[in-house]
């Protein structure tokens, strides 16, 4: 690089207009502190940064500043927004899509002080790739496990096709590929599925494979079975969400998987198939021993669906860890829901699979019938950790039957009974089943209209759980009442870390109850607890809690007065306890 060239590039970058905060003097001694290589690296982040390490580079290779003098304190100091590496080879590009300013800066051979920037362009994955080769070329130094991570998002065929034109061209393969196909313009279906099938070797190359998702396509994908045996045997993670790909199209996966050996996620939501669909991918669980997620969310697979998939979780006694069903999408229930009778089939499943930890069955109408069939086999299950029952209309007797399991199992952890109208009723039941229970720690029960009846009977039970942390009470009708008593059991339990009470007709007089029962626990108990409120309430809710902690750390100056060594003889809780007994509080 000549003098004359420098002076050049230096005075038309001097006559760019300047938007900076700091003045480019203080800029330029900045980066003085940095060697070559940070220099660099700072030109990877962001237009801006790009702008004024684009000057400071021009300056630096004149010579202007001497890289030898760093000042490792002052280094420390500075928030450089991204990660440390130690060689070019290390740097991570992301977001290469067409249009991106983002200029890649290329090393001299040696120790050389200058460094010669590519001349600035929209980057193009061949650009990139050029890039790439020309330092394989300058014999610099890859370790195996340091590969360069390249995300591209294809959002056109065009894309897709320069992608591995540019791919094929590199002969060492160091680089990890990471492919989104997401949401891109409708291609062709023949030409889609071929160039697929070309990623599909490329990430051959990769140890493990990277997953393919062509999710939300926006055009029907037509498979055929070779072609879908391709794909299902050179990939861990398949995603084919909003496909359209229908029965058939399921039918076609389903015969692939009946051999395959590496696929353990495959997502088909919104895909149209149908119990017919279903069916052909409950047969294949029946022979599968590497499927570990199967998402069949909104496809109105209905009873026969439903039985299908529960005869193959009785047969599939190995891997299956994560089954999804539920009929999201707004929920047209006539076209999705698999009912009482499809419930009682996967309820029978569950009784002796041991696999199974996750069941979504949201939004499915299996009402009571089905609520009690699942109850009856969460006595026997073991395994299951978590489980939605969402709107399905199951009610206080279809909560009792739950209730009555949550007092025998012991492996759930997490349920959702939101929106199943069970009342002050189905809320009484499962109280009494939370003083029994010691593994639930999640619990949804909004929407249920369990009324300041049905909030004072949780409370009572929080007042002797152990487990739970978190508790979503919204929308149920619970007045001050409900907020005061469960305030209350706040004092006394010390598990619960979030409270979700929004849309529960609470007023100034609940919210300072639970404000000041979360200074209580701050103050005895050293932790915190998230207590979600309506927006207008969160200003009470924090003057009371702040009134009461100042209230408190005057009851604990006071006694240590008396006897500077109280804490010894107890708690401070428990001192708190015993003056709020003698002022009549409790």
């Amino acid at each position: 690089m000549t003098n004359e060239t420098l002076d050049t590039q230096v005075s038309a970058l001097n006559n760019e207009p300047d938007d900076s905060l700091l003045p480019l003097d203080v800029i330029y001694n900045l980066f003085g502190f940095l060697p070559n290589k940070d220099l660099a690296r700072h030109r990877l982040v962001s237009n801006k940064w790009q702008k004024y390490v684009k000057k400071a580079l021009a300056y630096y290779a004149k010579g202007m500043f001497d890289p030898k003098y760093i000042d490792t304190a002052f280094l420390s100091k500075l928030q450089v927004p991204l990660e440390l590496a130690k060689t070019f080879i290390e740097y991570r590009y992301k977001d290469l899509q067409s249009g991106n300013d983002i200029q890649l800066d290329r090393y001299f051979e040696g120790n050389a002080a200058a460094i010669t920037p590519i001349a600035q362009e929209a980057v193009t994955v061949e650009t990139l790739i050029k890039a790439l080769h020309d330092l394989e070329q300058k014999q610099q130094k890859i370790n195996s496990k340091q590969k360069v991570e390249i995300e591209y998002t294809i959002n056109s065929l065009e894309g897709l096709v320069n992608y591995i034109k540019a791919y094929d061209q590199l002969q060492n393969k160091h680089y990890l590929l990471k492919i989104d196909f997401n949401q891109n313009e409708s291609p062709r279906n023949n030409d889609f599925i071929n160039l697929l099938l070309d990623i599909i070797k490329l990430s051959n190359d990769q140890n493990p494979p990277e997953p393919i998702n062509i999710s939300y396509n926006n055009e029907v994908i037509q498979v055929t079975y070779d072609q879908a045996k391709v794909i299902t045997n050179h990939m861990t993670v398949l995603e084919l969400t909003s496909c359209g790909i229908a029965a058939e199209g399921a039918k076609t996966i389903a015969d692939a998987l009946k051999t395959n050996t590496t696929l353990n996620s495959l997502e088909l939501a919104n895909d149209y198939i149908g119990a017919e669909g279903a069916t052909a991918i409950a047969d294949a669980l029946n022979t599968n021993t590497t499927l570990t997620s199967l998402n069949l969310r909104n496809n109105s697979i209905e009873a026969a669906g439903a039985i299908a998939t529960a005869v193959a979780l009785k047969a599939n006694t190995t891997t299956l860890a994560f089954l999804d069903v539920d009929t999201l999408a707004f929920l047209n229930l006539e076209c999705n829901s698999i009912g009482a009778a499809g419930a009682k089939d996967l309820a029978e499943a569950l009784k002796t699979n041991k696999t199974l930890t996750s069941l979504n069955l949201e939004g499915n109408k299996i009402e009571v019938e089905g609520a009690q069939a699942i109850a009856d086999a969460l006595q026997a299950n073991t395994t299951l950790t978590s489980l939605n029952l969402r709107n399905n209309g199951i009610g206080a007797a279809g909560a009792t039957a739950i209730a009555d399991a949550l007092k025998i199992n012991k492996s759930l952890s997490s349920l959702n009974l939101r929106y199943n109208s069970i009342g002050a009723a189905g809320a009484t039941a499962i109280a009494d089943a939370l003083q029994a229970n010691t593994t639930l720690t999640s619990f949804n029960l909004s929407y249920n209209s369990i009324g300041a009846a049905g909030a004072q009977e949780l409370a009572n039970a929080l007042n002797i759980n152990k487990s739970l942390t978190s508790l979503k009470l919204s929308s149920n009708r619970i007045g001050d009442a409900g907020a005061k008593d469960l305030a209350e059991a706040l004092k006394t339990n010390k598990a619960l870390r979030s409270l979700h009470l929004q849309g529960n007709k609470i007023g100034a007089e609940g919210a300072s109850a639970l404000g000041k029962a979360s200074a209580y626990i701050k103050k005895t108990q050293k932790r915190e607890i998230t207590i979600v409120l309506n927006d207008d309430l969160i200003i009470i809710f924090e003057e009371a809690k702040k009134e009461e902690l100042v209230r408190l750390e005057k009851l604990e100056a006071q006694e240590k007065l008396k006897s500077p060594k109280f804490q010894q003889a107890e708690s401070f809780a428990d001192m708190v306890a015993r003056q709020e007994i003698k002022r009549g509080i409790f």
